[in-house]
C-alpha cells in the first residue's frame, strides 16, 4: 500500500454527554481511549477520567496530535477506534462502557470522491445530523 507521507490526525476531547447507565449503575468517573490500529505501530492515547462537573457529562478539555502514514487509497483508510471507560470500586475496576469507530477514509483531503470537510456537518443534541449548505 502506497502511503503519502506523514499525515496529521488532530483529536480534541471535550468531554462526554448524558452518558447512559452501565449495569444499573450511573457513570461516576469515566476516560476515553483513541486508537487506531493496523497501521505500523497502534497509535492511542487516553483521556484522564473526569467527574467534572458530574460523571454523565464529565469534560475532559484534551489536545493530541498523532503523526501516521496513511495510504494513497482511501479504500484503505483505517477507522479511528473510540472506547469509553469508567473507573469503579475507587478506581479497583475499570469496565467498557460504549464503544464506536469513525473511518478516516472521508477525513482525507485528497480523497476527491468522498472527503467531507471540517465543519461540514452540524450535530444536534439527539444524535440527527445535518449538512450545512
Amino acid at each position: 500500500i502506497c502511503t503519502r507521507g506523514a499525515s496529521y490526525i488532530e483529536v480534541i476531547a471535550l468531554g462526554v454527554r448524558d452518558m447512559a447507565p452501565y449495569n444499573y449503575e450511573h457513570i461516576k468517573e469515566p476516560k476515553v481511549r483513541f486508537d487506531l490500529p493496523g497501521i505500523e505501530e497502534n497509535f492511542n492515547f487516553t483521556t484522564r477520567s473526569s467527574r467534572t462537573p458530574r460523571g454523565r457529562d464529565a469534560n475532559f478539555l484534551e489536545k493530541n496530535i498523532m503523526v501516521v502514514q496513511l495510504p494513497d487509497n482511501p479504500a484503505y483508510a483505517p477507522m479511528l477506534s473510540i472506547r469509553a471507560y469508567d473507573r469503579r470500586l475507587g478506581g479497583l475496576k475499570t469496565v467498557l462502557v460504549g464503544a464506536t469507530s469513525i473511518s478516516l477514509s472521508s477525513k482525507l483531503p485528497w480523497n476527491s470522491e468522498g472527503y467531507v470537510p471540517p465543519q461540514y456537518q452540524l450535530f444536534d443534541h439527539a444524535g440527527a445530523v445535518d449538512q450545512v449548505e
